[in-house]
């Protein structure tokens, strides 16, 4: 039976400085009953049929009047996590723009699916009254990646502004989702007199999904304040750089479906998009070269593609850009814009306002000016997701280029709460170069571009994973297995195994910290760095207790290595400690090898010798195709639930 819920909004609460305070979700994660006259979470579903309910201007749920319509607004859905267990969300579906046309009554606007085909509602008891400041803090993500926008409704589905906190991109894994500080204007209520509205929206319809969408949503808190609290700021610590080998670094990244390297350049003219070329300059130091091309003069064509005469009856031409289309292949734009020729610099960071930076490059041009000496070659910066998803038109400022090289000027500074509600998960900052509309080379070094460590995500300095089965002994002294680590230093770049004898480089544990903030889910982490031949203590639930706990499945290294990059682990369960490996229970946890800062994890499946011995043993035969077999190698069908082997590789069947 789904679990359904109790929403009550509090009141500001009393003694803060700027009268801020939450209103609030009593049950965060979404655990309890729900009020049959009230609900403060609501979903539009085009899908459904006969859901007339709506919410009035009272507040409460009355009949709609639309009762032959199908998919109208109803309370929204509460369903187990299916990721994450003894967890409960707020599940929305999403249809694709086929399953619209289907039903007959998709909403749409040239042919395209709208995104508020499908939308989810925050719906206060708390007025949002012009003057205040509000945020929004929520757990998102989706079966499918994607984003959103937000908007201002009196109630849900009664709109009123087109934008409330901007754009959001979300992706497969549960993340928070935390805005800016957003000042409520005059623009965000109706035109009816009122002076606050009541509901956030969210418009979540996209024609990229093909096979629709379930979304998420989780531990929604929303907060108001008087005036603009300052920015919150974590512990920061060091900077960490991202750029590993900085003008010739080559990281490769998925983003939106796409792989990117670290620098990237875009040619409109050509309609090139690749990984900018690395040269060796004059001086015999590398550097980024970025071409630009000449625009072009073209004829205008008619819609029969005859050329259109001028008042002398010749062609009429025009000085602008045969932009890249893949149908038409031309644009009749006459101003050649700026962003035309780009170059991209992206991370493994998504940029947080409020943390710091430091940006460290040279740059300079073949060409300085145009011919006449009234523009100067220059560049200006974007926050993009993405190379060439645009997001905010401000990054790091303006320069122009010389015929010198030249420092980049200032290299520090803090990402502005300016561009969070357009630009969150944004990874990626543009240089628009076309300022002279002419051909030009640009060049680039860069150094860094470093970030402080209270912002920075274990997955963001991951730079490879492996999977690996380890068996658990019963004699502390006994040596389980010899992993192969070649990869692993190879993705980091070690030689061999002298670089985990330090202090800041090493082996550790997956460990769990307290939540930052009361109602938040304990952090997820590792550990500090450990000695290599003592080890550490997993627990029963897979995280890292300290050794002098003595209870638990301890992992260490021991200092023997094979053929230069291979290690012996031990692998030993305390027999207190209360895991019971029997009958194939496997235990995960993971393991952090770390260098420079930089990661290498193995997602660590424990298990009994006798299971390891099942999985192994299997693994060395050849298997047929598509066939099934439990961990004792009995042929199993698809219904099987547990671990299993395919193909000779190990999973878990749900």
């Amino acid at each position: 039976m789904k679990k359904i819920f109790t929403l009550l909004a509090c009141v500001l609460m009393a003694g803060s400085v700027f009268g801020q305070g939450k209103v609030t979700l009593v049950n965060s994660n979404l655990e309890g009953t729900q009020d049959p006259t009230w609900s403060y979470f609501w979903t539009q579903d085009g899908r459904l049929e006969g859901v007339t309910d709506e919410a009035t201007g009272q507040g409460y749920v009355g009949l709609g009047d639309d009762k032959d319509i199908p998919g109208w607004r109803q309370f929204a859905e509460i369903v187990d996590d299916p990721v994450k267990a003894n967890n409960h969300c707020i599940k929305v579906h999403v249809r694709s723009q086929a399953d619209g046309e289907a039903a007959g009554n998709l909403r749409q606007d040239g042919g395209t699916i709208v995104s508020w085909d499908t939308q989810f509602f925050i719906y206060t008891k708390e007025e949002m009254p012009v003057g205040k400041f509000i945020r929004l803090k929520m757990k998102v993500r989706g079966d499918i990646g994607g984003s959103f926008d937000s908007q201002a409704h009196e109630t849900p589905g009664e709109y009123t502004y087109y934008t409330l906190f901007g754009n959001y991109t979300y992706s497969t894994k549960w993340e928070t989702y935390t805005t800016a500080w957003t000042e409520v204007t005059s623009n965000h209520v109706t035109n009816e007199g009122h002076s606050f509205f009541r509901a956030i929206a969210f418009n979540l319809a996209s024609s990229n999904f093909t096979e629709g969408n379930n979304i998420y949503f989780d531990d929604i808190k929303l907060e108001m304040a008087d005036e603009k609290p300052e920015e919150e700021v974590q512990d920061e610590g060091g900077f960490f750089n991202f750029l590993r080998h900085g003008t010739e670094s080559a990281d490769v990244f998925n983003l939106n479906n796409r792989t990117y390297t670290t620098f990237t350049a875009r040619n409109f003219l050509t309609g090139a998009d690749e990984q900018a070329e690395i040269i060796t300059d004059t001086d015999g130091l590398p550097a980024i070269k970025v071409t630009a091309l000449d625009v072009q003069k073209y004829t205008v064509l008619d819609a029969e593609g005859n050329p259109v005469l001028d008042e002398n009856g010749e062609p009429t031409t025009k000085t602008g850009i045969l932009r890249w289309n893949e149908e038409k292949q031309q644009n009749d734009t006459v101003n050649a814009d700026d962003w035309l020729c780009q170059f991209f610099v992206t991370v493994h960071h998504k940029f947080t306002p409020g943390e710091k930076y430091r940006i460290k490059f040279k740059y300079r041009a073949d060409k300085a000016s145009n011919e006449d000496g009234t523009t100067n070659a220059s560049f200006d910066s974007q926050i993009h997701t993405y190379p060439g998803d645009y997001k905010h038109y401000a990054a790091i400022g303006s320069k122009d280029f010389t015929t010198e090289w030249q420092d980049f000027d200032p290299i520090e500074g803090t990402l502005p709460s300016s561009f969070q509600n357009s630009s969150p998960n944004c990874q990626t900052i543009a240089f628009n170069l076309y300022k002279l509309k002419e051909a030009n080379n640009y060049y680039f070094r860069f150094e860094e571009i470093s970030f402080t460590e209270g912002y920075i995500k274990d997955e963001e300095r991951t730079l490879g994973s492996a999977d690996l089965d380890l068996p658990v002994n019963s004699d502390i002294d006994e040596k389980s297995t010899t992993i192969d680590m070649a990869d692993a230093l190879k993705v980091l770049e070690a030689e061999d195994f002298s670089f985990m004898t330090n202090e800041t480089d090493g082996m550790k544990l997956f460990t769990q910290l307290p939540p930052k903030e009361e109602g938040d889910d304990p952090i997820e982490t590792f550990s500090n760095i450990l000695p290599w031949t003592d080890g550490g203590f997993v627990n029963g639930e897979g995280y890292y207790v300290d050794s002098d706990f003595d209870q638990g499945v301890q992992i260490r290294f021991n200092d023997e290595t094979i053929d230069g990059t291979k290690i012996n682990l031990n692998v030993w369960n305390n027999a207190e400690a209360g895991i019971s490996f029997a009958d194939g229970n496997t235990l995960n946890t993971k393991l952090c090898i770390s260098k420079g800062g930089w990661y290498y994890v193995y997602n660590i499946a424990l298990m009994s010798e006798d299971t390891f011995a099942g999985i192994n043993g299997i693994k060395q035969v050849k298997a047929d195709n598509g066939l099934i077999y439990n961990i004792a190698g009995q042929r199993v069908d698809g219904s099987y639930k547990g671990l299993v082997i395919k193909n000779g590789q190990k999973f878990v069947q749900k």
